[in-house]
């Protein structure tokens, strides 16, 4: 069985195309040792059952720190933090935010370097087009020596060729250059994109104009609390201004009415105080937070 691992970066879309891939065919359990939870799936494509690991989001496979999630996904992909028989990956998918691909190429570059079969899942495309960042992927998979399909994960669209490409996939075909820090791997990843990345301005939209406003760096802040102080401000002065009728009507409907029609069958009085005053009043009181709430 075909062993493929999934790695990227974080908020990248990896476990979204997991779930794509592996639809109800999935495993929760814990990695051997630690409490970090491991997520393994199964699908099939033609004749061939494929197995599925999600590995944790990590940004580098270079020894940064010591988060455990990071050193696992990097032992994973070593084969250092393999148990004893446990079989490495035999196609690792490097999923890239199409949106932010320099980032995400840097983590790829890294597992081209270990020689096994790598398919890079260029992810979120539409979103990509839609800032008007275009993104040539038979030229950026000529100059990576790899198979790039552009998916969209959360609608399916590309599943069908990625599959395709993990089957057929290959060792690297291009030998990297060797860089000898991350400004080197960075000049490389630069060099790259100018050559299949194209920027178009897009036309802004309402929502961007407001957001250059209410997410500007120094204007964000008063803007949060201004918003914040007028929707309490709101709530209290508006929401108060019908606690009353609230009130009154709640005293009618679970108070009044229930003794009259409690008395009325002659049932006992601590039985009647305690349905209408008790639990009635109870009612009436939970019901004047209705309009507070209401607007808040």
């Amino acid at each position: 069985m075909t062993l493929i691992a999934l790695v990227g970066n974080p908020n990248s879309g990896k476990t979204t195309l997991f779930n794509e891939l592996t639809g109800s065919h999935q495993r929760v359990g814990n990695w051997p040792g630690v409490t970090v939870e491991r997520k393994t799936g199964e699908f099939r494509h033609g004749a061939k059952q494929l197995a599925v690991v999600d590995l944790p989001g990590t940004y580098s496979l270079e020894p940064v720190g010591d988060a455990i999630d990071e050193t696992l996904t990097r032992d994973f992909i070593s084969g250092s933090g393999l148990a004893a028989g446990e079989p490495g990956p035999d196609v690792i998918i490097s999923v890239l935010d199409a949106s932010s691909l320099a980032r995400g190429l840097y983590l790829t570059t890294e597992m081209l370097e270990t020689g096994c079969p790598v398919v890079v899942a260029l992810n979120m495309i539409d979103v990509a087009d839609a800032h008007g960042v275009h993104i040539d992927s038979f030229t950026l998979s000529r100059q990576l020596g790899c198979p790039v399909v552009p998916i969209v994960a959360s609608t399916g669209d590309g599943i069908g060729a990625l599959k395709d490409a993990v089957e057929s996939v290959a060792a690297p075909s291009v030998d990297l250059p060797p860089f000898a820090g991350p400004a080197e791997r960075y000049a490389f990843i630069d060099a790259t994109l100018e050559s299949c990345l194209q920027t178009t301005p897009v036309r802004r939209t309402l929502t961007d104009r407001i957001d250059a406003v209410v997410l500007n760096s120094y204007l964000a802040f008063p803007v949060f609390l201004g918003v914040m102080y007028l929707m309490f401000m709101f709530s209290i002065n508006i929401g108060s201004a019908f606690i009353d009728l609230f009130d009154g009507v709640g005293n009618v409907v679970f108070v009044e009415v229930p003794r009259v029609l409690l008395g009325a069958l002659a049932l006992p009085d601590w039985l009647i105080v305690f349905i209408s005053d008790g639990v009635g009043g109870g009612m009436q009181l939970v019901g004047t937070f209705i309009p507070v709430i209401g607007c808040l």
